[in-house]
């Protein structure tokens, strides 16, 4: 019981440590370290090419006419871009650039040829720019709050526009990562990436409105009251407003809409648009995202703008066809940038992002609805919750060495599994609490409990036993007998009998101080294996040896130590035959488990500490058997319970000498995975023997057992049945039969 209160002790911690820092999933550490490492595994990905930069650059390798990049160009340039991309077929065009104040112009005739590009095109989009300012309470004295204010572009550009739109980014923590689709603090207002993606959708508007109202019972004819020519920057924000409205209302809406369009075929649309309709209606799912990144600066396709104005692209046609132009300062080969942003791609030359690649990218994740997906918060805590319970409990219930290495493949498989969802499905697992937090917290809390609770109690058994034994098997014991004066304790054990056969011959030929020698050889051979699997040698009298492995709380492995024990015994013996200076003395072992008393045995005069109990009679009955049954090794169900890695055959049920309970009796053949192939076939075919046996069919018994002889020509056990049963034809056993044998002196 205190083992299982350990187990849950070191469980609840690790998962308490997992829950506590759950928040941080959506923090600092997972954000920083955790979706940093996941894109730098994951590395490199293609956006999709219907997106397209063009950069205001500082390149200095720009024909003499471009160098106006160290100043602000004129709007007239800005005119002839968007004139020239219109031309070449773009299917919207976007500014990531403020027009909110005039140009440099006196006459402002800039101002006004760009107004007549814009509106010309019908396609352009610009920057909506947002004044932040503190709300002070007193003089100097700030409240926390913030006043919005919008700064649209100049009147005459705005009204040009199709749609104008701001794009606010985080500014905490240092390295970006997400980027809003709507603001709440404007109105609920659409951002850039939002509106132009919205614009960019218009060829699916009247399905994607068809949709809506197949789907919703709330009113939806203020969207449609508009018509495609009438739309003007107000419109579509009115619009996007109206829709993300009709979702909050309708929680389900976004389902069922994803659910029809799968499936109604009144849709006459192909793969594209059905794909677009897709992204369209999962951009109304929530406002607050993180940026799928696609690489270090520049991995979106990027055009200078000097080479759009240039002709220099005609060999590529079609290369602005119906794409989506994004167009801003980009200045890809200078550290100094005015509009960088820190990322996770940024380059170790000082080059980040700039705002409009950020844009870019948004805009591409929306389009391929493929943004980086935290789970939630729910199901993160819940996940940090088991996660750290299993390992806490893996890493208190196993050895050091086994704990250490199943932590680490969980581990590894948990970094696996959250990397696979990453790269393939977006979606954001913790990594950081789980992987680098809690599985060196539950380790190491393990190993400092156990060191504790080891020190503890060696420090007790070495008081308790160092009366008795030698210093260097009190450490070998696992578990608190107590005080010297208080030690008598009813423990969990295993017991293991051995004898000599030969002992007697022996000692009448040699003189009494050579037996002791080639005895100490002989103790020295097979107590090599016990003391490596643990075992206690508790007395040694004459031939006979009685081996213990004990604890105060039941352990399985007990009895597994105990059986690979005797047959490294087994093993050993057979190898000392080839050394002449070991006496050859073949040894007949019993095991058997159970509870028993271990405690100062005797007298004032002298104590011996000793165990004591059925257990230790039955592994003595269980040796003695050997000699009826012609084996070497038999142990009982009780040792066997919870042991797989080892070969062995029931032999019977047998009622032992001075014994009231009946106990089933196995021989132990060898380690399962080096055992024959003939000693397999014996196991199944004596189990069909002993069945027949226990049956009353004599006959068919006999026939079986003579069996197993082809696999084993003495077969002990198959010899002695054989011998039972022609008994039995002649003198029937008495009451009802079961297959009991009852087995005498």
């Amino acid at each position: 019981m205190k083992r299982l209160w350990r187990i849950c002790g070191v469980a609840f911690l690790t998962a308490l440590l997992g829950v506590a820092a759950g928040p941080l999933g959506g923090g600092f550490l997972e954000e920083y370290f955790g979706l940093g490492i996941l894109f730098r595994l994951r590395g490199e990905r293609t956006p999709p090419s219907e997106v397209l930069i063009v950069s205001m650059d500082r390149r200095m390798d720009a024909p003499m006419e471009s160098r106006w990049a160290v100043e602000k160009p004129p709007r007239s340039l800005y005119a002839k871009l968007v004139d020239t991309l219109d031309a070449k077929g773009a299917k919207a065009i976007c500014f990531d650039i403020n027009f909110n104040r005039p140009g440099y112009e006196k006459d402002k005739k800039d101002d006004r040829m760009l107004a007549e590009s814009i509106g010309k095109a019908g396609n352009v989009l610009l920057h909506e720019d947002l004044e932040i300012t503190p709300l002070l309470d007193g003089p100097g004295r700030r409240t926390g709050l913030y006043q919005i204010k919008r700064d649209p572009p100049l009147p005459e550009l705005a009204g040009a526009a199709v749609a104008y739109a701001p794009f606010p980014l985080p500014k905490k923590p240092a390295r970006m990562a997400r980027y809003w689709t709507f603001k709440s603090e404007i109105d609920d207002a659409a951002t850039l990436p939002a509106i132009l993606f919205f614009f960019y959708c218009r060829d699916v508007h009247d399905e994607f409105y068809k949709l809506i109202r197949q789907n919703s019972r709330i009113e939806i004819a203020s969207l449609l009251q508009i018509g495609r020519g009438d739309e003007n920057a107000e419109t579509i924000q009115e619009r996007i407003r109206t829709v993300r409205k009709i979702f909050k209302n309708d929680p389900s809406l976004m389902e069922k809409m994803l659910d029809d369009l799968n499936s109604d075929a009144s849709l006459e649309r192909g793969t594209d648009a059905r794909s677009l309709l897709r992204s369209l209606i999962a951009m109304f799912r929530g406002d607050d995202r993180y940026l799928n990144f696609y690489g270090p600066p520049g991995s979106i396709r990027t055009i200078s703008s000097w080479r759009v104005l240039g002709e220099e692209i005609d060999g590529e046609e079609g290369i602005f066809e119906g794409k989506a132009v994004v167009i801003g300062l980009s200045e890809l080969y200078h550290p100094k940038q005015q509009d960088g942003f820190l990322t996770v791609f940024s380059r170790p030359d000082g080059v980040d992002l700039c705002g409009v690649e950020i844009l870019a990218t948004a805009f591409a994740n929306i389009l391929e609805d493929f943004p980086v997906e935290p789970v939630s918060f729910r199901n993160r805590l819940l996940s940090l919750a088991g996660w750290g319970a299993a390992i806490g409990a893996i890493c208190r219930f196993l050895p050091t060495l086994p704990a250490a290495l199943a932590t680490l493949g969980g581990a590894a498989v948990w970094a696996t599994v959250s990397f696979y969802r990453f790269k393939h499905a977006g979606v954001w697992h913790p990594l950081v609490v789980p992987v680098a937090l809690q599985v060196p917290f539950a380790f190491f809390l393990s190993v400092v409990w156990k060191n504790f609770e080891i020190k503890r109690e060696r420090k007790k058994i070495r008081t308790a036993f160092g009366y008795y034994i030698p210093d260097r098997l009190v450490d070998r014991l696992v578990e608190n007998i107590g005080d010297i004066r208080n030690s008598n304790q009813m423990v969990h054990g295993t017991c293991m009998f051995t004898d000599a056969m030969h002992f007697t011959s022996l000692s009448e030929s040699v003189s009494p101080m050579e037996l002791g020698r080639l005895m100490n050889l002989y103790y020295d051979e097979i107590s090599r294996p016990i003391a490596e699997r643990g075992g206690i040698v508790s007395r040694i009298v004459g031939d006979s040896m009685l081996v213990v492995w004990a604890s105060l709380q039941p352990d399985p492995d007990q009895g597994r130590q105990a059986c690979h024990a005797a047959l490294e015994i087994s093993a050993a013996l057979r190898r000392s035959r080839e050394r002449p200076e070991v006496p050859s003395l073949p040894t007949r072992i019993g095991v058997h488990g159970g509870r028993f008393f271990y405690g100062n045995i005797g007298s004032e005069q002298h104590y011996d500490y000793t165990p004591m109990g059925d257990a230790v009679n039955s592994a003595s009955r269980l040796e003695g058997l050997n000699k009826k049954l012609g084996t070497w090794i038999l142990v009982s169900d009780e040792v066997l319970r919870g042991v797989d890695d080892v070969l062995h055959r029931k032999v019977g049920e047998f009622l032992l000498s001075g014994k009231s309970m009946p106990m089933t009796v196995h021989e132990l053949i060898g380690v399962k995975d080096g055992a024959s192939y003939a000693d397999r076939r014996l196991c199944d075919a004596f189990a069909l023997a002993l069945d027949a046996f226990a049956a009353g069919n004599w006959d068919s018994a006999v026939s079986l057992f003579r069996q197993c002889l082809r696999f084993r020509e003495k077969d002990g056990p198959s010899s002695f049945y054989i011998a039972l049963c022609d008994t039995f034809k002649t003198n029937p056993p008495e009451g009802d039969w079961s297959g009991l044998v009852k087995v005498g002196k």
